[in-house]
């Protein structure tokens, strides 16, 4: 069951709003399956974030941790990435240069877009399933890392011969 980002990444805040500065409220975001952005889809996030009232909104403040399906850059064979980030991003009340993000008029804060942001910058270059992948046979395309192909084994007994 895939679930709606609106559910687990969109925050009322109108009661931290309504508190002094200083204010803060712990939360806890855990969701599987579910679309981060509409490029971004989740196996899994999990999060525990501050959000500590300021004089110009919101301070988010935090850890999160994403699970991903990815396709090693070598093998190509889909397996489950980790990518972690710490979050520290200002939400503010109404449109400032210091804030990218703002809280909505109905005074609800959108993490999807910082989460996204964050989770996709951390993502590797090039994901590989295990450090030590073989990768594929450039001639047959076999994946080395579930067994040898014997065109692999003729080139490699060629280029031995052809070195001496």
């Amino acid at each position: 069951m895939t679930s709606n980002c609106a559910d687990i990444l969109r925050l009322k805040v109108g009661h931290i709003l309504n508190k002094s500065v200083g204010f803060v409220s712990e939360v806890q975001i855990e969701g599987q399956e579910f679309h981060v952005a509409s490029d971004l889809y989740a196996n899994s996030l999990f999060g525990n974030i501050s959000l500590t009232r300021i004089p110009l909104g919101i301070l988010v403040a935090g850890d999160v941790e994403a699970t991903s399906s990815t396709e090693c850059g070598r093998c190509l064979v889909n397996h489950l990435n980790s990518t972690s980030a710490s979050i520290s991003e200002l939400y503010s009340e109404h449109d400032n240069e210091q804030s990218q993000f703002t809280i909505g008029d109905n005074c609800e804060l959108d993490l999807g877009p910082l989460f996204r942001e964050l989770l996709l910058v951390s993502e590797p270059i090039q994901a590989l399933c295990c450090t030590d992948c073989k990768g594929l046979c450039a001639d047959c395309g076999a994946n080395l890392n579930q067994s040898k192909c014997e065109c692999h084994e003729e080139n490699v007994s060629k280029n031995l011969s052809i070195v001496f």
